[in-house]
């Protein structure tokens, strides 16, 4: 494997060479400022492009292109992550090396992107009524998906409460009311904004080599002022105290998310400390929250941890009865205590560092996966290959564990319960 980056036309390209796969796969990501008031209209954009072009007018053309390019793929979405809303275009196709007869389909996936991005359909200037008014449909259905999800809907708003006036508090999809508002108008306003003025970020995997892959950039990319985002994003607030918010519902099982900031983001010099720290806490089936309190004693259906290094958060999520709530609360403080006073031995450290590197390797098994661990080093802005991630895992320390788990500061618990419970 071998990894190219490269800036062509104010895009930043990631070329990742490897004979591991038959197929190229490619992600073009567009990236601006996260924000309410853009939000709805650039998480609804992709889906609208992906519905029909001006060669391609339905959903059934694209989809029979997708045919005739030997079963190609292709999916589009958005995410979140600190300071930065990216609409993202992943695409897919056999490697023209294992085509009969010298065909070609490599140079033709492209164009069909270039299509979908810079030719869309449109009805006097305006994407079609129709085609919005259904993909908002879908979109909402979405959303409303996350209220039937309990853990989700838990997650989503601990981070609303714990990040109100912050950027990460923002909904990657908007909110129902924000895409039911959406018109046409509006939605061009929004599309010539991303083709005009996001930063753009394209990755190719497979057994393509980066001259080739600066030829077809060209041919497909129009130029864009490239606005650079910052990702991370450092909050100022200052927490005096704990909040705790108490939400009921008609639900048979609570669900407690525990909220703390880590003052440690990607690329910081303890960074990798506290990916360690998490992976004992509350990472793996031999965390001290698996073992001691879903395990031993029996308080949760499920408890983990998890950070997230670009808005400086670390979650505690938990399934439980309703009347195990506080008890489980107690508990899961008191193994959180116990990591800021080294209560965990070389080998809770040497077994969380060796899941985490067999993590890595098995990420490295997909093109997906490939370009999500290239994805992780840019978000940390260093020049690192596999070897130097794996080794950076390895010389955490029980002493810098220490520290990290030693900066947490608890936030915000939200509590889901039912209607019932006292």
């Amino acid at each position: 494997m071998e990894y190219t980056k490269l800036c062509i036309d104010n895009k930043t390209v990631h070329v990742i060479q490897t004979k591991k796969f038959k197929t190229v796969a490619v992600q073009v990501r567009f990236k601006n400022i996260l924000d309410q008031a853009t939000v709805a209209k650039r998480g609804l954009l992709p889906f609208v492009l992906r519905a029909g072009t001006q060669k391609y007018p339905t959903s059934a053309a694209i989809q029979e292109q997708l045919e005739y390019l030997y079963g190609a793929s292709f999916h589009v979405g958005v995410e979140k992550k600190g300071n930065v809303h990216t609409q993202y275009f992943n695409l897919s196709c056999v490697n023209d090396k294992f085509l009969p007869n010298n065909q070609t389909v490599l140079s033709d996936l492209f164009a069909f992107l270039g299509e979908v991005l810079y030719a869309p359909k449109l009805h006097n200037s305006m994407f079609e009524f129709t085609i919005v008014e259904q993909e908002k449909r879908v979109l909402m259905d979405k959303i409303r998906g996350i209220y039937d999800d309990k853990l989700q809907y838990s997650l989503m708003r601990l981070i609303e409460e714990m990040g109100a006036g912050e950027p990460f508090a923002i909904r990657a999809y908007g909110t129902l009311e924000d895409v039911a508002a959406i018109t046409p108008e509006q939605l061009i306003e929004s599309y010539n904004s991303m083709v005009n003025e996001d930063e753009v970020e394209i990755y190719l995997v497979g057994d393509i080599d980066s001259t080739q892959a600066e030829k077809l950039i060209y041919q497909t990319f129009k130029k864009t002022k490239g606005i650079h985002v910052e990702q991370r994003v450092k909050s100022s607030k200052i927490i005096e105290k704990e909040t705790q918010i108490i939400e009921k519902q008609s639900v048979t099982q609570a669900k407690l998310i525990m909220g703390y900031r880590t003052q440690t983001f990607f690329g910081d010099e303890d960074f990798f400390s506290l990916r360690v720290m998490n992976g004992i806490l509350g990472g793996y089936a031999h965390s001290k929250l698996f073992l001691n309190v879903r395990e031993k004693e029996s308080l949760c259906y499920f408890a983990s941890s998890r950070i997230d290094g670009n808005a400086g958060i670390m979650y505690i999520y938990s399934g439980l009865d309703t009347e195990k709530v506080e008890d489980a609360k107690h508990l899961i403080i008191e193994q959180l205590t116990a990591m800021q006073n080294g209560e965990f031995t070389d080998t809770d450290i040497a077994m969380t560092k060796l899941a985490m590197k067999n993590d890595v390797l098995e990420i490295l098994d997909s093109a997906t996966g490939m370009m999500s661990f290239y994805t992780s080093i840019n978000d940390m802005g260093v020049d690192w290959n596999v070897s130097e991630w794996l080794m950076a895992i390895d010389t955490v320390t029980k002493e810098q564990i220490i520290a990290v788990a030693n900066k947490l500061q608890a936030d915000t618990t939200f509590i889901l319960t039912s209607q019932e419970n006292n």
